[in-house]
């Protein structure tokens, strides 16, 4: 530490999960670690994990059709049938 203070690696761990954002802490509290190192890893993956999903989940809502859209689209296929 900067400070020339040392903390046990327990209590460096708890304040370093305090700040964590909530989503990050539910899914690191099912996953085994064995120091700080291994913890800061895995928190880097499942902020990768979240940040695909959110991302995924942006590119599925601006590739799909809301139904009145849909309805729109279908319109102008129906009418020439009759014709």
């Amino acid at each position: 530490m900067r400070a020339g203070i040392r903390e046990e690696s327990r209590i460096t761990i708890a304040r370093f999960q305090s700040g964590m954002r909530y989503k990050i802490q539910d899914r690191l509290e099912l996953l085994p670690y064995n120091d700080l190192n291994d913890l800061v890893e895995m928190c880097i993956r499942v902020e990768q994990q979240l940040r695909r999903k959110i991302n995924s989940k942006k590119e599925h809502l601006n590739t799909s059709s809301s139904p009145k859209m849909l309805q729109e689209e279908m319109l102008p296929l129906q009418n020439e049938e009759i014709t």
